[in-house]
């Protein structure tokens, strides 16, 4: 149970006006400031929230206030809808802040009840299971709450475009969203049978609203689809450029029965000889090529030929079943699979464009 609400501040509710949503922004960009090396804006919140294909009601933004003329927000938390890919839908917790005054005082865990009693509420997406990321310093405060930690390995990876020969019969592009093809390349990317097992179910909506959006409003961010000498779209990869000048594997989708390392060095191997891989100070890149990855995208043989360093461990991404209708054993088994390290059984794959 929540320790009791102070009785100068007023009890969790949703937002109800375009007032409070832009007071929100503030709020909530105020307190991921410290965030290195580029701080969120408030448009960014602002974005992210609108484009969402599921979660864009204002209801679903839980503050608590502070009783008085001005109603000031000392407390937030969003719920975020998202379809799994084995069946019905988890519910997000996204963007968890208290103002550092009202800190210690138990409303952390109140936003969190509040965001998933109002999931429980709904009728036609009631959701089964409830996931999170939070900062490594934060895991201990969720795990109270009845979330468990499901880390994820990361690599770094070193590409020389000149020692990389593109696979015979395969074209590599960035793809072109403002064209007036568009819609079929985003419903190309949304029919194509994934070779690697999703959390997030990939359906058109979330294409259509969220990739093109979201995705491609997100700055220094390129998406390249691999094509056969059909036309038929075999794999999409977005990768994303970092002020240290690496680049970020943020969204991929295989094709059943093409290798992801080749296609992973198809995408690698254009953009190393494209005018996309300049450095964000505006000085051009080398042809070698540092790509953060999951490393659960490789296997052992996979990486003959490529320099690989051990990346940091994201402990941060958290689940927590929702409904009894899920054994002690049944749960176990779920966390366990989320956990695998071989590529065939990799379940947790939420992309940091994933990010609540």
């Amino acid at each position: 149970m929540s320790a009791p609400l102070p009785p100068s501040l007023l009890p969790p509710r949703g937002l109800v006006s375009e007032e409070e949503v832009q007071a929100w922004a503030t709020f909530v960009a105020g307190s991921f400031a410290f965030k290195k090396p580029v701080p969120p804006t408030r448009d960014h919140f602002l974005r992210h929230f609108r484009n969402d294909p599921y979660s864009h009601d204002k209801a679903y933004i839980r503050v608590i206030m502070e009783d008085g003329a001005q109603n000031e927000i000392v407390g937030s938390a969003r719920l975020v809808l998202r379809p799994l890919s084995t069946g019905g839908w988890a519910a997000g917790v996204a963007e968890v802040c208290v103002a550092p005054r009202q800190r210690g005082r138990g409303l952390a865990q109140r936003l969190v009840q509040n965001v998933l009693a109002t999931a429980a509420s709904l009728i036609s997406r009631k959701p089964s299971l409830s996931m999170l990321h939070c900062s490594p310093s934060l895991v201990s405060m969720y795990a109270g709450m009845g979330y468990v930690p499901v880390s994820t390995r990361w690599v770094h990876v070193w590409l020389k475009s000149t020692l990389m020969e593109q696979a015979e019969g395969v074209s590599v592009q960035c793809l072109d969203f403002d064209a007036s093809s568009s819609a079929e390349v985003l419903q190309e990317m949304a029919v194509l049978p994934s070779a690697v097992v999703e959390v997030i179910a990939r359906d058109v909506p979330y294409f259509h609203a969220w990739t093109r959006n979201e995705v491609l409003a997100a700055p220094h961010t390129d998406v390249w689809g691999v094509r056969a000498k059909s036309g038929k779209l075999l794999a999409y990869c977005s990768l994303r450029r970092r002020v240290d000048g690496s680049m970020m594997l943020v969204d991929m989708r295989v094709s059943v029965g093409e290798d992801i390392v080749a296609i992973i060095r198809d995408v690698v191997n254009a953009v190393a000889k494209s005018s996309a891989t300049s450095t964000l100070d505006g000085a051009s890149s080398t042809d070698e090529i540092e790509l953060c990855i999951p490393a659960v995208l490789f296997e052992k043989d996979a990486m003959t030929g490529l320099c690989v360093e051990e990346g940091e461990t994201d402990p941060g991404w958290m689940y927590k079943p929702l409904t009894d209708k899920l054994t002690s054993e049944e749960w176990q088994t779920f966390i366990a699979r989320y956990r695998a390290q071989e590529r065939a059984n990799v379940a947790h794959l939420v992309w940091p464009i994933d990010h609540f």
